[in-house]
């Protein structure tokens, strides 16, 4: 009977509690990861719904006459399933809206393509927009390093790591990066400001007869959570006033620019009314990039900003450095074999 009784516990324990426990998962709120970015993701798949169309597009943005970079008409989204598998073998179905990312051919040329994925419920890791980069077009390693190194020294840097995809039945390691948004504010512990970044419309104009070389030249800032700023009307007055003082900084980095300055350095003394730590925290990151040759990500078009108005303070993110540090991978080597393991547990 005593024997009975023990092998009564033992089962339930084995059997019965993690069935409760899987069955809880709610895949909606992704409630199985905790703490926040805890990298338990083993993989996911990507199945885009028409797939009909997806290809029809793909191939039309490849085969393009005009092939110097992705016209804003193959960017549309397509509604996709995208499975999470975690290490503890638990496994979550979202919804999500994927589209083709990047502006130059080699994002999207060759098979699969970088990925802009957003999800329409539930989370990966706690953010739902991120992009899936070919890895050589981000430096691979090195991206995933200076990230890394970034977040380390305190500045706002985005989540970014490799992982194993089965986009469309294919295989593929992707170098995933979370984009700039809310998510990424609160893990520094800031509250939803404004975010800024350079704006690459006239670099990437379709309309304009100029070549690419004279229309990097040209661009201002835009703000990337406009609907932050119509929330009400202090938002509103201090968005304006924010994108004012850092367009003020943009012209006069243009117009010695195109004197025959550097493309990399900006003056930021003369933004006004702002925290004097926040322009030396500025020079800072400018100083970080240049150590590690991260220069690509001084360019202006590439250059991103979160005001944080409680604090007065303009904090630089992370994004698009270039840098070299370490050799490159060749892009066959991120393409992984149909026999693969991956393939079977997708």
């Amino acid at each position: 009977m005593i024997k009975n009784k023990y092998l009564f516990i033992y089962l339930f324990f084995v059997f019965i509690l993690p069935n409760k426990s899987l069955a809880s998962v709610d895949c909606n709120q992704n409630k199985i990861i905790s703490p926040y970015k805890s990298y338990n993701i083993k993989n996911i798949s990507i199945e885009i719904l028409n797939q009909r169309k997806w290809y029809k597009n793909l191939y039309e943005a490849i085969f393009e006459i005009d092939n110097i970079f992705l016209k804003k008409k193959f960017k549309k989204r397509y509604n996709a399933k995208l499975k999470i598998r975690y290490k503890n073998n638990v496994s979550c179905e979202l919804n999500a809206r994927v589209r083709l990312h990047g502006d130059t051919p080699e994002h999207y040329s060759l098979s699969p393509p970088s990925l802009s994925v957003r999800l329409k419920n539930g989370n990966l890791n706690n953010f739902t927009d991120f992009i899936l980069f070919r890895p050589d077009t981000r430096g691979g390693d090195n991206e995933i390093f200076a990230s890394s190194l970034a977040k380390h020294l305190g500045f706002i840097s985005p989540d970014t790591f490799y992982l194993y995809v089965n986009f469309n039945g294919t295989n593929f390691r992707y170098l995933l990066q979370e984009r700039a948004a809310k998510e990424l504010l609160e893990y520094y512990g800031k509250r939803e400001g404004p975010i800024f970044e350079g704006d690459e419309r006239h670099v990437y104009d379709e309309k304009s007869n100029e070549n690419l070389a004279n229309r990097t030249h040209k661009g201002l800032v835009r703000m990337t959570n406009p609907k932050w700023a119509l929330k009400n009307d202090v938002n509103l007055k201090t968005s304006l006033n924010i994108l004012e003082n850092l367009n003020y900084m943009y012209q006069d980095f243009l117009i010695n620019l195109n004197n025959g300055s550097t493309r990399y350095f900006m003056n930021f003394d003369i933004v006004e009314n702002i925290n004097p730590a926040s322009i030396e925290n500025l020079y800072v990151y400018h100083a970080f990039l240049y150590s590690i040759k991260g220069t690509h990500g001084l360019a202006y078009h590439n250059r991103k900003f979160y005001y944080d108005y409680l604090n007065d303070f303009i904090h630089p993110i992370f994004y698009d450095t270039d840098t070299k540090i370490f050799t490159l991978k060749n892009e066959s080597d991120y393409i992984l074999d149909k026999n693969l393991v991956i393939e079977k547990k997708i």
